[in-house]
């Protein structure tokens, strides 16, 4: 049977943030705090947000090529390594999410602020 709609029972749950970071090829912004990921899921969120959390992709994706290229830096991680983990995983934590993207916002208005008297 050909049907159009999506059946997502027994699946785990996932943040938008975790979308933007791991699951989305394709990331538009359809009008303010409006975003697309490939083209099928909307978030309402802020846009600025969304692209800091897409930038880090980069580093995860080079930290998963550095690991597994020399799988003891797993063991014996620089403190950048570390701390770009510990970003993930607070990133990660379902109970932190809104907290940590409500801090990000707070910061980028007192820049914008401060920038803005000089």
């Amino acid at each position: 049977i050909k049907t159009r709609a999506v059946s997502a029972k027994q699946m785990s749950m996932s943040t938008p943030v975790q979308l933007l970071l791991f699951a989305s090829d394709q990331v538009d912004v359809v009008e303010s705090n409006l975003i697309c990921l490939d083209n099928w899921i909307l978030l309402n969120m802020n846009i600025e947000l969304a692209s800091k959390i897409v930038a880090i992709r980069p580093a995860i994706e080079a930290l998963i090529i550095r690991c597994t290229q020399e799988p003891n830096d797993i063991i014996n991680r620089p403190a950048t390594v570390e701390k770009l983990c510990y970003l993930i995983r607070l990133l990660s934590d379902q109970q932190l999410e809104h907290i940590l993207c409500e801090k990000i916002n707070e910061n980028n208005n007192t820049t914008e602020s401060t920038d803005s008297n000089f």
